[in-house]
């Protein structure tokens, strides 16, 4: 963790050198509470986060299933026997907490707990139980701010834990004649930076981006500390602003090489997102976030493919 530790001390002095507002400029929409630029009310989607130092409460809450895979019981002679089909099952809740210190500088945390369950016999022995909770803190600094954009920049320090029931490997190692757990817990602590961009091309069109790399622990315990990467980007339509309905509606794509759905998922994660909130009140937003997310497992041979659906309420005061 040596290197852990010089990152966060360099990230630190960045965030020091970052603190003066002179880049910052007021575009006069400061008292408008929800994201809002050029006349423009902005669909943010949890998992692609604004740019915006507003303060705010949000909680979401959803689940997720996969299609129909292949679950794999062994291997005779190079060819892989499969004896049914099964789906997991996926369960989230998020808690996220954002304090505005000054109007260019804002603290944050963000409490999160991920579940996933194998729904038929052959995936829950193939993939066991999975539980993931996190806690995340982290500044928002004001960089940069036009009539239509805002620029900030993100640090955040992010303490998860895995924790796996997985009755197959238990008695995979029994049989090896290895340390055998039926339960294991895997801590990873990383830290990271990142930029927000948002911008309104017009009051009918913005923009939501945001791209994130740090270092930190490695979920497999076998391998050195890792870099990590989060990007990602949003596209939402305010019909408001086109004298209909106030619903804002958002399209766009995440991919997060460090992702939370379980221990065994090292490698990237792709997601497509989509939204239909409302958008009637400066202080509330409320929406539905659907998401197709394909994933690698060290289990399962083929990427895994889920649908979900998430409610999120955001309040800003």
């Amino acid at each position: 963790m040596r290197a852990s530790r010089r990152l966060l001390s360099t990230l630190l002095f960045v965030l020091a050198a970052s603190s003066s507002s002179v880049l910052a400029q007021d575009s006069g929409d400061r008292e408008l509470k929800a994201p809002h630029k050029n006349g423009h009310t902005f669909s943010p989607i949890s998992t692609v986060p604004d740019a915006f130092v507003r303060s705010f409460i949000r909680t979401n809450i959803g689940m997720a299933q996969t299609y129909d895979i292949d679950i794999p019981l062994g291997i005779i002679d190079g060819d892989t026997l499969f004896a049914s089909r099964g789906s997991l099952l996926f369960a989230n809740l998020a808690f996220e907490y954002q304090q505005t210190i000054k109007d260019w500088i804002a603290f944050r945390g963000e409490f999160r707990v991920n579940g996933r369950l194998g729904t038929g016999t052959s995936a829950l022995l193939a993939t066991g139980v999975s539980a993931t909770t996190g806690f995340e803190l982290g500044w928002l600094i004001r960089l940069l701010e036009t009539n239509r954009s805002y620029l900030s920049l993100s640090f955040d320090v992010k303490n998860t834990s895995f924790t796996t029931v997985n009755l197959s490997d238990f008695i995979n190692d029994v049989i090896d004649g290895e340390e055998a757990e039926l339960v294991r817990t895997t801590p990873s602590m990383r830290a990271g930076v990142g930029l927000r961009f948002t911008h309104a091309f017009s009051p009918l069109i913005g923009l939501i981006s945001f791209v994130e790399s740090g270092y930190g622990e490695s979920v497999d315990r076998l391998k050195d500390d890792e870099w990590f990467t989060r990007f990602g980007a949003t596209v939402d339509f305010d019909l408001a602003a086109a004298n209909w309905l106030p619903i804002g509606l958002a399209a766009g794509y995440e991919q997060d090489s460090f992702p939370e759905g379980g221990a065994d998922i090292t490698d990237v994660a792709r997601a497509f997102l989509f939204r239909i909130g409302y958008t009637g009140r400066e202080d509330l937003n409320l929406g539905l976030n659907f998401t197709y997310v394909t994933f690698p497992t060290e289990e399962l041979e083929s990427r895994i493919k889920s649908i979900g659906l998430n409610f999120e309420i955001r309040y800003f005061f």
